[in-house]
């Protein structure tokens, strides 16, 4: 708009119809402990506290973009007759280890 490359004619008139049309995404970064970080972003998801939209764009992508690659990838493994191994319970699913004396 500033340069003159786009001409929008209502533009200064309802900006907020432009601005809330588009989203900006930044790159997102690995951590350190991934597995830690993962954890942390689960227990914020399931107390409320953030949204998957959120997790998704903090690691530089979209929500919308997961679930289109989960839907492909479970048609691809339909398409090839391949069955993924179950899935091993979450720490907080695991009965905690008796203590051996040790």
């Amino acid at each position: 708009m500033l340069a003159g490359a786009v001409r929008l004619p209502d533009f200064y008139d309802r900006p907020e119809r432009y601005f809330d049309a588009a989203s900006w995404q930044t790159r997102g970064w690995a951590w350190i402990d991934p597995k830690k970080e993962a954890e942390a972003l689960q227990l914020l998801e399931e107390m409320g506290i953030v949204s998957k939209m959120e997790i998704c764009a903090m690691r530089g992508t979209s929500y919308d973009q997961v679930l289109k690659n989960k839907e492909r990838e479970r048609k691809l493994e339909e398409r090839y007759g391949y069955t993924p191994p179950p899935r091993r319970p979450r720490p907080a699913d695991t009965p905690p280890q008796e203590d051996l004396g040790q």
